[in-house]
């Protein structure tokens, strides 16, 4: 415990440097739904942001994302990858060859809370000249229940703005139903948890077919996270999971490799 201590202590002023010195780059990883004749295709990115420390080389996500969730610099590093990806979105739409695709941008709860967030989501957006129906902003379940009176006046400010909007890791918070209602969201994002093995666990099973269900009732679409294996995949699609996203369809990749994948082959 003292060791993740002094490490978190130690990791926050290189994160600080990592923000204002442009360490961190983005990744991009295609969602994938299948189409009417069978075939795969991409249908949109999540942004992915990655640390490379000069110093020490690659630091993984799952010690600095918890580490600047706990100092507070997270809304510092959301807000750095809000303005790459829309730079990124600004740059493809430049390139007439590409084609543009919607990007997912995960929003913390700090950030999603600050009463200056649409404003500057705004500011940003509207001086890069990226249309807003090609941004979509994932909130965690955890953000939306927060506060669920704020969270619905946002979200229904960033609806009117045409952005697109997400649930991610549904089902890991106590989100009200009676809310979800109410959300003008476009996707449940089924989380990983749920997802990994479900082929061979039926209470996992149990879940995502009441998560899809539960959705599809209320107009919404489902992403499934973490898809790794067929045998995920083939599960989620008898239930009629939308779309899906993972190392089976491909590994977060760099802006330059966008449109460029190969998905698998069909699945029966």
């Amino acid at each position: 415990m003292q060791d993740k201590v002094q490490f978190r202590v130690a990791l926050k002023p290189a994160l600080q440097k990592a923000i204002t010195e442009d360490e961190l780059f983005l990744l991009y990883q295609p969602k994938v739904e299948r189409s009417a004749d069978g075939r795969f295709r991409a249908v949109g990115y999540e942004a992915l942001v990655r640390w490379n420390n000069p110093e020490t080389g690659m630091v993984s996500p799952g010690e600095f994302i918890p580490a600047a969730e706990d100092s507070g610099q997270i809304v510092e590093v959301d807000r750095w990858v809000m303005k790459a990806a829309v730079a990124q979105l600004a740059q493809w739409l430049k390139e007439p060859q590409t084609q543009v695709l919607p990007v997912a941008i995960n929003v913390s709860a700090a950030l999603f809370s600050r009463s200056e967030f649409v404003d500057d989501l705004r500011a940003i957006v509207e001086s890069s000249g990226v249309p807003s129906s090609l941004i979509e902003l994932e909130i965690t379940e955890h953000a939306a229940i927060v506060d669920m009176e704020n969270t619905l006046k946002t979200l229904r400010e960033l609806r009117a703005m045409g952005f697109r909007l997400a649930i991610d890791d549904f089902g890991t918070g106590y989100s009200s139903l009676a809310y979800l209602r109410e959300f003008p969201i476009d996707h449940l994002k089924i989380d990983l948890s749920f997802v990994r093995d479900v082929h061979i666990d039926p209470q996992k099973q149990g879940l995502v077919k009441a998560i899809i269900a539960m959705a599809h009732s209320l107009g919404l679409k489902t992403i499934a996270e973490g898809v790794e294996g067929r045998e995920e995949l083939e599960l989620l699609l008898t239930n009629d999971c939308d779309a899906f996203q993972g190392y089976y369809f491909s590994k977060p990749i760099p802006a330059s490799e966008c449109g460029r994948i190969k998905l698998p082959s069909v699945t029966a």
